[in-house]
């Protein structure tokens, strides 16, 4: 049967979007990957109490070791990207991700994967045993092919219940357990026809730093201890004066505010017969 150039044409668009359509994408192998340090650390600082997990940090760019590659071809499975979060380190969760613990109690950070190039990312999910799609990319397999390399990417957030970070503890670094594992394409089939990596981070991994506890004082700069004769001094019958301090301290230790309003403040010198109503405070020293 002889076609019309415009039968012909459509057949050919229709069994080329077919074939379009009919595309997978798979990571090479199932090998275990590990999280390596960031090269470029934040410096963290602490908010004196949060209600809900709080975001510190974000964007901080990790390898994997070995690295991780994808490739596409022609198949049934899909695209999309599928997580499984283990619970060994599973602390908490966030918009969706799963949060894992570190060295500081409250302290907690989520674990995203993807692909150079970065037009999608897949966050480990809240849920643990089984595989959850984490991020949607049907049809764009231009995200994954040509051996495309994947990176981790962590966010670092502060939970309710943190107290404040231990004595002699002057990082935030990883507890080393595994994270979970990420499937390309429909984990539907076989490991073998879709490779699914574990991914683990080892002890220390990352450390990063915090800025130190700062403290905070508030005084009055003089204070009026009124007029004293040399016989009121030689007697010791001046009387206290109280005045308040207060301070409030966050970082190392959980913040804190306190007063003391009956701080007394004696006269115990004298030169002049007659001393000033008023007298410059001495410095002032607090140990938090």
């Amino acid at each position: 049967m002889k076609l019309s150039p415009y039968l012909a044409a459509l057949l050919l668009l229709s069994a080329s979007g077919a074939a379009y359509g009919a595309m997978e994408c798979k990571f090479y192998n199932g090998d275990t990957r590990q999280i390596m340090s960031p090269g470029v650390q934040p410096i963290i600082t602490f908010h004196p109490s949060v209600q809900t997990a709080t975001l510190l940090a974000s964007g901080i760019t990790m390898e994997l070791t070995p690295e991780m590659h994808s490739h596409c071809a022609v198949g049934d499975d899909g695209e999309n990207i599928y997580q499984m979060t283990d619970n060994t380190l599973l602390e908490g969760y966030v918009d969706g991700k799963a949060l894992f613990r570190t060295n500081i109690p409250g302290i907690t950070y989520a674990i995203g994967l993807y692909p150079a190039g970065k037009g999608i990312t897949g966050w480990f999910p809240v849920n643990s045993g089984q595989y959850y799609m984490t991020a949607y990319a049907d049809d764009n397999e231009g995200y994954f092919d040509h051996e495309k390399k994947w990176y981790a990417v962590m966010e670092i957030y502060q939970m309710p219940g943190f107290n404040g970070v231990p004595s002699g503890v002057g990082f935030i670094s990883s507890i080393g357990g595994p994270l979970g594992r990420i499937v390309l394409g429909d984990p539907v089939g076989s490991e073998s026809d879709h490779p699914r990596p574990l991914i683990t981070i080892s002890d220390m991994m990352f450390n990063i730093p915090f800025s130190e506890p700062t403290c905070i004082l508030t005084a009055p700069t003089t204070v009026n201890l009124g007029d004293w004769y040399r016989s009121d001094l030689e007697k010791d019958q001046t009387t206290e004066v109280p005045f308040q301090i207060t301070g409030t301290c966050t970082g190392r230790l959980k913040s804190r505010s306190w007063r003391n309003p009956h701080i007394p403040m004696r006269i115990r010198t004298c030169s002049p017969t007659r001393l000033p109503a008023t007298q410059a405070l001495p410095r002032l020293a607090a140990s938090v």
